[in-house]
């Protein structure tokens, strides 16, 4: 079973630039196809993770900045301040929307995050699945919550043991900050040996950065802020009794 992203942009003054993402349900990770052609700046050792659990002597590129190559290529020349069309394809669904290209690139840069074999970017895998494109803070965290409260339930149900909480989740988010933070480094090399005079990746890499460093300290003002819209499961618990 797959699903497919189709992300279509429409730019003012070039052709259109497509990126389709087939996600195989059971499977969604991508490996360079030319892994000896792969850019200097996908090497793992190049500004590697402190935290990396990954060896350059067994592995030669970043799981993620090899995932990511696609993107800077085709986009590092887009400004942040334009306004351009979208398309976005999703089984029988078309979204149509005018945006910043900052925020669309950070909307298409977590589905390609999401679907990296990076360590720390695997529990996003569900997102990916469900993408939404150019979600806002709350519909985001929404989705967190919900994909990481049901993945416990799996896991409670494979293993026999699950978390109660969202401290894991915060833990996650925490090694996201990480992560971002040295995939800035290696976009901004990538970028500069383009000699590109944009900037719409590295400010769409900046947004993520931000959302990486809200969701851990917003989860429980969020849960919250969300406790509202679920009050109808005690509010008349005597018609399901």
């Amino acid at each position: 079973m797959n699903d497919i992203i189709e992300y279509v942009l429409h730019p003012t003054d070039s052709k259109p630039i497509q990126f389709k993402v087939s996600l195989d349900f059971f499977s969604s990770t991508y490996e360079f196809p030319n892994p000896e052609l792969a850019p200097a700046w996908t090497e793992l050792g190049n500004h590697q993770c402190s935290h990396c659990p990954l060896s350059v002597d067994k592995v030669r590129l970043c799981p993620l900045a090899e995932r990511l190559v696609p993107f800077v290529e085709k986009l590092s020349n887009l400004s942040s301040i334009d306004e351009i069309k979208i398309t976005v394809t999703q089984a029988e669904r078309v979204k149509q929307m005018k945006a910043p290209v900052q925020d669309i690139l950070g909307s298409l840069l977590g589905l390609f995050i999401a679907t990296s074999d990076c360590p720390y970017t695997r529990f996003l895998r569900p997102m990916a699945h469900f993408h939404l494109p150019l979600a806002d803070e709350r519909e985001t965290l929404y989705r967190v919550l919900s994909m990481y409260r049901l993945a416990q339930y799996f896991k409670k149900q494979t293993v026999g043991k699950a978390y109660a909480g969202f401290d894991e989740l915060k833990l996650h988010y925490a090694n996201l900050v990480e992560v971002n933070l040295q995939l800035s480094k290696r976009m901004r090399e990538a970028l500069s040996n383009m000699d590109s005079s944009k900037d719409g990746t590295i400010n769409a890499i900046s947004l993520l950065d931000a959302l990486s460093h809200y969701v851990p300290a917003s989860i429980d003002d969020a849960i919250d802020e969300l406790e509202p819209v679920f009050n109808a499961y005690w509010k008349d618990v005597s018609a399901v009794q």
